[in-house]
């Protein structure tokens, strides 16, 4: 995921994410897997449980995309949404 972020390789980086502990919160949490679906399917290209959670993330591809994906979680289930931007910092001279 880092070789990915340092070389702007969107792709690689959404097919880098993973979280193993996903597997075991899921099945006492299943709203963990509804919340990444719903990302999902309003246009979030990954969606993945930040650490042990309790918090969920997705990557969008723009500003509109990521308030939709808000939205529809904060509809679904009343929880807050943060909308951030990534930014590519620059390097020391």
């Amino acid at each position: 995921a880092i070789a990915a972020i340092a070389a702007g390789d969107v792709e690689a980086l959404v097919h880098s994410l993973h979280n193993v502990l996903e597997l075991v919160t899921i099945k006492e949490y299943p709203v963990i897997q509804d919340i990444k679906i719903a990302m999902l399917q309003a246009g979030a290209r990954a969606s993945l449980m930040s650490g042990s959670g309790p918090s969920v993330f997705a990557l969008a591809d723009n500003q509109e995309t990521a308030r939709a994906i808000a939205q529809r979680v904060t509809a679904m289930t009343g929880a807050n949404t943060w909308i951030t931007q990534t930014r590519r910092l620059r390097e020391k001279s």
